[in-house]
């Protein structure tokens, strides 16, 4: 009865065992399974289903325990980037597709775990991005107007909209922090033009 019960199961176990391949293989490509697939199948029309079952159960178990460990892996990294970087928005948004990309492992939906783990992934990677470029223009923009009122220019108005700048920063909404940043540079630009144009009409008069 168990190799009867096994010749019918066989066919399934397979076809569960093929679609756990390409997900394993996205985690590491190196994994083998085609073998002991053709291998199982060559053991049923032997007449050794059963051992083709276990077999294939062996093999599921190391493509299982390769997705879960590196799906599980994959979500500390994401996890340590957030600890790390202060994302904002971002940062809830992520948690959310993560949280949801646990659920999914634990239901073994694994290709749908991985699917959203990866998006979280480059989501995070794109966030990260924006950070740094927002500060290094936040950084770059303040250097600029230093160096104006070190010419002694006025540069109050390009100031608060700089400082506007450093609070969409610090609420999260970095798309909008390079824009100020770069609007209160422009602003600076004009205040200086316009007081050197004065100090010319001065002169001359």
């Amino acid at each position: 009865a168990e190799t009867i019960g096994a010749h019918i199961l066989v066919p399934r176990k397979v076809q569960e065992v093929q679609q756990l391949l390409p997900v394993a293989r996205q985690l590491d490509p190196g994994i083998e399974g085609e073998g002991e697939i053709e291998a199982a199948t060559e053991l049923v029309r032997k007449g050794k289903a059963a051992e083709a079952m276990s077999q294939l159960k062996d093999l599921q178990k190391r493509l299982t325990d390769t997705i879960n460990d590196g799906i599980l892996s994959e979500i500390g990294e994401l996890r340590a980037t957030l600890d790390k970087e202060d994302l904002g928005r971002d940062e809830v948004n992520t948690m959310a597709v993560i949280e949801k990309a646990e659920s999914l492992l634990a239901d073994q939906r694994y290709a749908d775990a991985l699917r959203a783990v990866r998006f979280a992934r480059s989501e995070t990677a794109q966030a990260v991005n924006v950070l740094q470029a927002s500060q290094q223009e936040l950084v770059r923009v303040d250097g600029v107007l230093e160096e104006m009122s070190s010419l002694g220019f006025e540069v109050r108005e390009a100031r608060m909209l700089l400082d506007q700048a450093r609070r969409y920063r610090s609420s999260g909404r970095f798309n909008l922090v390079a824009e100020m940043a770069r609007r209160a540079e422009h602003s600076a630009s004009i205040a200086a033009w316009e007081q050197a144009r004065k100090k010319v009409e001065v002169m001359e008069k």
